[in-house]
């Protein structure tokens, strides 16, 4: 699945380069979501996520009167991002990230829902969901963003080739082999449950 261009967002970004102040408000609120999800996915925590958010965006606000239209401006938000979130992993000197600071929140808390009324499949769900995402985080930071990028972003091999200055082939391969390890993962936690 690939991420089409978005023309709001385009039409929105050009209008921001030329100063438009009121259409780089709309299209922060029209992309936070999506760069939020992705400094989430691969920082582990929403503190993290929402400086990385913020500083992404200021970020794009300096650089855009500079950007050249000839790269995806979608692409080019989540390089920003991705460098940013790879940045601050290395300023941590790569500590593994706590996993009780992602489930503190209760984000991933069992929800009870007329649709899914069992208890026991709920639970089981959302114990799989906090098993996946203790997994990624385990994963090293370029093996973390070529999954959260694929499999969660929904981007293709050449958005992330462009994001990661890696080419199509390796991205694939990186892919089925980060998959390969996940899977690993997953069921050796699931094991010790």
């Amino acid at each position: 699945m690939s991420m089409k261009p978005d023309i709001r967002e385009e039409e929105l970004a050009r209008r921001a380069q030329k100063g438009d102040g009121a259409a780089f408000d709309s299209l922060v609120g029209y992309c936070a979501p999506r760069l939020f999800n992705l400094a989430y996915r691969l920082m582990g925590n929403r503190d993290d996520a929402d400086d990385i958010t913020q500083e992404a965006f200021l970020r794009i606000y300096q650089a855009l009167p500079r950007f050249k239209w000839d790269a995806s401006f979608n692409s080019w938000m989540y390089k920003i991002t991705t460098n940013l979130c790879f940045d601050e992993m290395k300023r941590r000197k790569k500590r593994p990230l706590n996993f009780a600071e992602i489930t503190a929140e209760g984000e991933n808390e069992p929800e009870f829902t007329a649709e899914n009324s069992d208890p026991a499949d709920i639970i089981m769900k959302s114990t799989d969901s906090r098993i996946v995402q203790q997994a990624i985080n385990e994963l090293p930071a370029e093996a973390r963003a070529i999954i959260v990028m694929f499999d969660v972003q929904g981007m293709s091999y050449l958005e992330i080739a462009d994001i990661m200055k890696l080419n199509m082939g390796t991205v694939k391969s990186r892919l089925n082999r980060v998959r390969h390890t996940l899977r690993e993962k997953i069921d050796k936690m699931r094991g010790t449950l």
